[in-house]
C-alpha cells in the first residue's frame, strides 16, 4: 500500500516538474516593419527564453518560399545569449514580397520531446508603389555624352613610353659599350694580311716543326697536330678549299680530284692517317714514321708551288662573306667614296681591298617613319663597316629614328620597327651590288673612252 502511495507521489511531482519547465520557455515572433512597399524587404526575429537544461528545436524552413508571394532572402545563424538562469536563442529571416496584398505568415512552431510551443500569426501589408502619371513631366532625351579629354590617361601612355624608351636607350648605352670592349679585343685578335705566297708560309712553319722536333720530348699528338694545321692552311689558300672544318678523309677526297694535288695524294694519306691513329687511337708511331711525315708534308707543298702572276691577288682565307672581294684598281670607287661614310679621305684602293679581305663590308641601314595609317621604310645612306668595327656604331641613329617614330602606323608600323632596329645591330650587306656596279661603271668607262 505505501509503495502505491510513493508512485502515485513521484508522478504527480514529474507533471507538475514539467508543466513548470513548460511555463519557463516562452517564444515570439516579430515583424519590422508589417508594412511595406513591393521589392523592399522586412524582418521576422524568431526568439525563445528557455531554461539552460530545456532542448528545444527552432522551426526549420528548407525553401525559399516562406508562403506564396513571400520569399526568403536570408537566414542568419542561431545567437544564443544568457539571462540569469536562462538561455535566450533568437534568430532573423529577411523577406521581400513582389505582389501586393495582404498577407497572413502562420505560426512558428518550437518542438521539444513533451511539447509544441507557437508563436502568434504575423500580418504583412504589401502596396504597390504610387505614380502620378496627370502631374508627372515628361523629360525630352538627354545629349550624348561627352567624356571629354582623358589628361591623366594621355600623360600615363606618355610616361609608359617614355620609360620603355629611355630602358631602349640605356640598353643601348651598355650594348654600345660591350662592343666597344669587344671590338678592341677583336682588333688585338685580327692578322695582319701576310704578304708571301701560301707555300713560302708554310715550308717556314714545317721548317719550325723539323727543328723543334717535339715528339722526341714524347710530345706526339702536338707534333702531328702542327703539321696537319699547317698543310690544312696551306690547302685553304692553294687550293681555295675550307680544309679546316674538313676531315682528313673529306679533304682527301677533294684533292684527289684536283690535276695539280693528285700526284701527292699518297703522302696525304701517310701522313692524315698516321695523325688519326695519334689524336683517336693514341698509338705511338716509331722512329721512321715520324721522320716520313715531316718529309711527306715538305713534298706535298713542293710539287704544288703555285706562282700567281703578279696582278693576281689571292684570296684569304678566314675572311667571312666578303673574302676574296677586291676593288679593282681601275674601278671609280674614288669618285664616289667620298659619299661613302667610313672611307676616311686618302684611302687608297689597295687599303680597301685589304679590309675586304679581312671581312670589311660596305653596308646601309633602314629606319621607318609612320603617320597614322602611312608607314615609311626608308634606307640610309651607305657606310664602310671596317672588320674591327661594329654596325651599331653608325646603326644607333636609325635605330633611335625607329623606336621613336616607327610603331605608330597601322598595320606595318610594329612590322617595319621589328626589322628596321633588327638591321640596325648589323646593318646590310650591299658589298656584292655596290662592286657589281663600280665593275659595270668602269667598263662602260672604258667603253666610252
Amino acid at each position: 500500500m505505501n509503495s502505491i502511495k510513493r508512485s502515485i507521489f513521484l508522478f504527480i511531482g514529474i507533471l507538475l516538474g514539467c508543466s513548470a519547465m513548460g511555463d519557463a520557455i516562452e517564444v515570439a515572433a516579430t515583424l519590422s516593419p508589417s508594412e511595406m512597399k513591393i521589392g523592399e524587404q522586412s524582418k521576422i526575429q524568431l526568439e525563445i527564453t528557455q531554461p539552460q537544461s530545456a532542448s528545444v528545436l527552432f522551426p526549420i524552413i528548407s525553401s525559399d518560399t516562406l508562403i506564396p508571394g513571400i520569399e526568403i532572402l536570408s537566414i542568419s545563424k542561431l545567437d544564443t545569449t544568457k539571462e540569469g538562469g536562462n538561455i535566450k536563442v533568437s534568430q532573423e529571416i529577411i523577406i521581400t514580397s513582389f505582389d501586393s496584398g495582404s498577407y497572413a505568415i502562420p505560426a512558428f512552431i518550437f518542438e521539444s520531446k513533451v511539447k509544441k510551443y507557437e508563436t502568434e500569426k504575423l500580418f504583412l501589408n504589401v502596396t504597390t508603389i504610387e505614380e502620378d502619371f496627370v502631374h508627372a513631366q515628361i523629360k525630352g532625351l538627354k545629349d550624348n555624352y561627352d567624356p571629354g579629354i582623358n589628361w591623366k590617361r594621355i600623360f600615363l601612355y606618355i610616361s609608359i613610353f617614355a620609360i620603355i624608351v629611355g630602358l631602349a636607350f640605356i640598353g643601348f648605352i651598355v650594348y654600345q659599350y660591350y662592343l666597344r670592349l669587344k671590338d678592341a679585343e677583336v682588333r688585338q685578335k685580327v692578322k695582319k694580311v701576310d704578304p708571301r705566297l701560301p707555300h713560302e708560309i708554310a715550308l717556314e712553319e714545317l721548317n719550325v716543326i723539323k727543328e723543334e722536333k717535339v715528339w722526341k720530348q714524347g710530345q706526339t699528338k702536338q707534333y702531328y697536330t702542327s703539321i696537319t694545321d699547317t698543310l690544312r692552311e696551306y690547302f685553304v689558300k692553294r687550293f681555295k678549299i675550307s680544309a679546316m672544318e674538313m676531315t682528313s678523309s673529306e679533304i682527301i677526297d677533294s684533292l684527289q680530284r684536283n690535276n695539280d694535288a693528285a700526284p701527292v695524294i699518297d703522302n696525304m694519306k701517310q701522313i692524315f692517317s698516321t695523325s688519326d691513329m695519334v689524336k683517336f687511337a693514341k698509338q705511338e708511331p716509331t722512329l721512321e714514321e715520324n721522320e716520313l711525315s715531316i718529309l711527306n708534308a715538305y713534298r706535298i707543298i713542293n710539287e704544288t708551288i703555285y706562282i700567281p702572276p703578279k696582278e693576281e691577288i689571292d684570296d684569304i682565307e678566314g675572311t667571312p662573306n666578303n673574302a676574296g672581294k677586291k676593288v679593282k684598281a681601275s674601278s671609280p670607287i674614288n669618285n664616289i667614296k667620298r659619299n661613302i661614310k667610313g672611307i676616311e679621305e686618302g684611302l687608297t684602293d689597295e687599303e680597301i681591298n685589304k679590309e675586304l679581305e679581312l671581312g670589311g663590308k660596305f653596308i646601309h641601314f633602314q629606319y621607318t617613319i609612320s603617320i597614322v595609317v602611312m608607314t615609311f621604310k626608308l634606307n640610309s645612306k651607305l657606310y664602310f663597316l671596317k672588320t674591327n668595327e661594329s654596325a651599331i656604331k653608325y646603326g644607333y641613329k636609325y635605330l633611335l629614328i625607329s623606336l621613336i617614330l616607327g610603331w605608330w602606323g597601322i598595320p606595318w608600323g610594329p612590322l617595319y620597327t621589328i626589322q628596321s632596329i633588327k638591321i640596325a645591330f648589323t646593318g646590310k650587306d650591299v658589298t656584292n651590288d655596290l662592286l657589281k656596279k663600280m665593275e659595270e661603271s668602269s667598263y662602260a668607262t672604258k667603253k666610252t673612252k
